[in-house]
This record gives structure tokens, sequence and C-alpha cells, in this order.
């Protein structure tokens, strides 16, 4: 979406509640609305809509990615860990998402786990 790239994301919100609302089971605009809620600071906020995502398309290792990063910003390591192994199960190859499990592994303890992800990452 042109608003979130264009880092209008108070814009970007607006306009994708008004498409949620006309189309409820739309997985990826219930996910493209939580990045733009996470990228306003509000990534408490934005859980909600990725989880709405992901009861829509389960399987999306971008939505497992998007929400694993707000559930880091909110403290929820372990829950971003879960997050992250799903998506990358889902899609070996997302590599950001192998870099972000290097850092909640660190941030866990362990060392060992987030140098093989990181490792997996370049």
């Amino acid at each position: 979406m042109a608003l979130l790239q264009g880092r209008r994301f108070a814009e970007a919100e607006a306009a994708l509640k008004a498409h949620v609302a006309a189309t409820p089971s739309d997985a990826r605009s219930l996910e493209l609305l939580g990045v733009a809620i996470a990228s306003q600071g509000r990534a408490q906020d934005a859980l909600a809509w990725f989880d709405r995502a992901l009861a829509a398309r389960p399987d999306s290792p971008t939505a497992l990615h998007n929400r694993a990063r707000a559930r880091m910003a909110t403290g929820l390591a372990g829950e971003a860990r879960s997050d992250l192994e799903n998506a990358i199960r889902l899609q070996p190859q997302l590599l950001p998402a192998w870099t972000e499990l290097g850092g909640v592994l660190m941030d866990l303890g362990d060392m060992r786990g987030a140098e093989q992800a990181y490792q997996r990452a370049v």
C-alpha cells in the first residue's frame, strides 16, 4: 500500500479501517492495518489486528512475522519466538524472521540458538 510505503501511517490506518469494514475477512488488509498501527508505536493495539489476520489465514508467514515483531515490542519474547519459528517453518527463506529470531533467542538467554539463527539470516 502506497500510504504505508510513504510512511503515512495514520492515513494508511484510516484507509485500511474503511476497507476492513467493507471486507472484514481480508487477511492481507487486516495484517496491513496491524502494520500501520504498530508503525505508530501502538504495538499492543496492533496485536488484535494481527490475531484477526491470522484467524482469517493461519498459514501467513508475514502475518506471523509481523505479530512476532509486535509481541517483541510489548515484551512477549516467548510468544514472539513461537510466531517466528512458525513463520520460518512456513517460509524458510524469510530472512528477516531469522534475524529477529536471533534477537529473541538472545533475549531469552539462548546464545547458541541465536548464533544459529543469525547464521541462517546471512
